[in-house]
C-alpha cells in the first residue's frame, strides 16, 4: 500500500516524502541523482519573457475585461506554449517523485498513436533547442543531463516528452467528428484521474449523464459543448491558442492526484484571515493541431499558483474575481465542494479591495 503524500500547506507545488519513504518509492537512480544535485536557484529560464512571468498578468490583459466562460485566445508566440519560469526544476522534481509513486496513474496511451506521439516530441525537441536535445534514439534534457533511449519500449514519446517539460501534455484525435483523448501525461491534475478521461470525447472529459442526472462541469453541456467542438475543428496548425482555468483553492500544491494527495484540513475562514490561507490557482492551457498528423491536437495544461492576498494591491484584479464568483451559477458552486467552506468570507474579503 502507497503512503499518502502529505502536503505542506502553501508551499507552492511541493509535497514530501520522509526518508525511509523516498528510499522505499523513488530508486536511486542516475538521472534522480541529477534532478537531486539541482536547485531552483542554479537554473535561469533561457527565454527572456519567462524569466518575468507572471500568470495573472498575462491572464488578466488576455480575459480580464470579458465575461466567463472562455474558449480561447490565438497565441502568437509558439515559445509561449510551455512556460520555462523559475520553478521549472520544482515542477520537474515533483512529476519525478510522482512518476515513482503511481506510473501506471500518470500515462496511457492507447496503441496506435506512436507517430502523432512522436512528431509531438520532436517538434517540442525542436521548440526548445536550448532545453532538450535529440540524437538518434537518444533524447536528452540539458538541464538535469537526463536522457531517454526511445528504443525502450518503456520510453513511450509522449511519456518522455511529459518528463521534460512543466505541464501536462494531452493529444487528441478526430475519431468520428468528435475529438477524443487518446494519449496523455498527467502528473499535476486537480483532483481527477487520467484513467477517468482517457478514450473519451472532449465533452465527456468534462460531463456524463448517469441515472438521468449530470456529472461533471455543471456549465459545459449547455454553454461550452458547441462551441468547443466549434473550435477545435476550426484550429490552425500555424495559429495555436491559449485559455486559462483560474479558480481559488484552498491549497498551493501542483499535484493534486487524488491516489496520492490529502487536502489539509479545513479552517475557520473570514474576511480577515482569508488572504493568507487561501490561493489562486491558475491553469494555463495551450493548443496546437500537429502539422503531420493534422487529426490530433496537443493541449498542455501547466498550473501556477498565487496567493489570494496578490489582488490586494491590484484593484482591478479584485474586482475581476469578485464579479467571476458573484455571477457563477449556483450548480457551480455546488460543483465546487470546497467552494462553501470560503464562498462568504471570499465576497467579504474581495469587496474590501474592489
Amino acid at each position: 500500500m502507497i503512503t499518502p503524500i502529505q502536503n505542506q500547506s502553501h508551499l507552492v507545488g511541493r509535497f514530501s516524502l520522509s526518508s525511509r519513504q523516498t528510499q522505499q518509492l523513488v530508486p536511486s537512480t542516475s538521472a534522480n541523482r541529477f534532478i537531486s544535485q539541482i536547485h531552483e536557484t542554479s537554473f535561469q529560464p533561457q527565454i527572456e519573457s519567462h524569466a518575468r512571468f507572471n500568470i495573472l498578468n498575462e491572464y488578466m490583459s488576455l480575459f480580464g475585461k470579458l465575461k466567463p466562460p472562455h474558449i480561447a485566445k490565438p497565441l502568437n508566440d509558439l515559445n509561449d506554449l510551455i512556460i520555462f519560469d523559475k520553478n521549472y526544476i520544482e515542477y520537474l522534481k515533483d512529476k519525478e517523485q510522482i512518476s515513482h509513486l503511481i506510473p501506471d496513474k500518470v500515462f496511457i496511451a492507447l496503441p496506435g498513436h506512436e507517430s502523432a506521439s512522436e512528431e509531438m516530441l520532436n517538434s517540442l525537441i525542436r521548440q526548445y533547442p536550448n532545453y532538450f536535445e535529440r540524437q538518434g534514439p537518444y533524447v536528452r534534457n540539458k538541464v538535469t543531463k537526463e536522457e531517454w533511449d526511445l528504443r525502450d519500449s518503456s520510453n513511450h514519446p509522449l511519456k518522455v516528452a511529459g518528463r521534460l517539460v512543466p505541464a501536462d501534455l494531452f493529444l487528441n484525435k478526430k475519431i468520428n467528428d468528435k475529438y477524443i483523448l487518446v494519449a496523455g501525461s498527467a502528473h499535476l491534475t486537480s483532483k481527477w484521474r487520467l484513467s477517468d478521461k482517457i478514450n473519451k470525447a472532449v465533452a465527456q472529459v468534462h460531463y456524463e449523464m448517469k441515472g438521468g442526472a449530470m456529472e461533471g462541469v455543471p456549465i459545459y453541456r449547455d454553454q461550452l459543448e458547441k462551441r468547443v467542438d466549434s473550435y477545435l475543428d476550426q484550429l490552425k496548425t500555424e495559429r495555436p491558442s491559449i485559455r486559462f482555468v483560474t479558480l481559488v483553492h484552498t491549497e498551493a500544491s501542483w499535484s493534486q492526484h487524488p491516489d496520492i494527495y490529502i487536502s489539509p484540513e479545513e479552517k475557520n475562514y473570514t474576511a480577515e484571515n482569508i488572504g493568507k490561507e487561501l490561493t489562486i490557482r491558475t491553469e494555463r492551457e495551450t493548443f496546437k493541431r500537429l502539422e503531420n498528423n493534422s487529426d490530433y491536437i496537443l493541449m498542455n495544461i501547466q498550473p501556477f499558483y498565487m496567493p489570494l492576498k496578490t489582488i490586494e494591491k491590484d484593484p482591478d484584479l479584485a474586482k475581476h474575481f469578485y464579479d467571476l464568483h458573484a455571477e457563477m451559477p449556483q450548480a457551480y458552486r455546488n460543483y465546487r465542494s470546497d467552494l462553501k467552506a470560503f464562498f462568504n468570507p471570499l465576497m467579504d474579503y474581495l469587496k474590501k479591495y474592489v
